[in-house]
């Protein structure tokens, strides 16, 4: 397998050789005891910040290995407005999750830009768009 990528955690270089959502994971395995929220944790932390209609853009879930992501739908924000709530969302979810930023691609790529270009914090750890969904771009998010 060829080496995609180097990280550094703990001051120890890792190679990445593996696809990236199993990199992910094995890094989730690895500090999911300090690192983890639970689904309740999470909706409590947003339900605080965010209103009624907010809150129906964000479906919490966890995959079988108990990675946690948050699917958030962006389509029919503007700019600002998506800007905004993604901020948001990472600042107050003080745990390591996946973001799934679901922008859409078909009338314009204004938000997909954004998610993509935009220096969102030092958690942010890697972002990338599925070749199979140009419409969605995860963002892998560090506690």
């Amino acid at each position: 397998m060829n080496t995609i990528g180097y990280l550094v955690l703990d001051d120890v270089p890792i190679v990445i050789k593996q696809h990236r959502v199993q990199y992910t994971e094995h890094i989730w395995n690895i500090y999911k005891e300090e690192l983890h929220m639970n689904h309740e944790q999470i909706t409590s932390n947003m339900k605080a910040i965010f209103s009624s209609d907010d809150l129906k853009r964000v479906n919490v879930r966890e995959n079988k290995n108990g990675l946690t992501y948050i699917d958030t739908d962006l389509h029919g924000l503007t700019r600002r407005q998506a800007e905004k709530f993604v901020k948001n969302i990472i600042n107050v979810n003080r745990c390591a999750f996946i973001l799934n930023a679901i922008h859409g691609f078909n009338h314009g790529t204004v938000l997909k830009e954004m998610i993509t270009e935009t220096k969102w914090s030092s958690r942010v750890v890697e972002s990338y768009c599925p070749v199979w969904n140009p419409g969605q771009t995860f963002l892998t998010i560090a506690a």
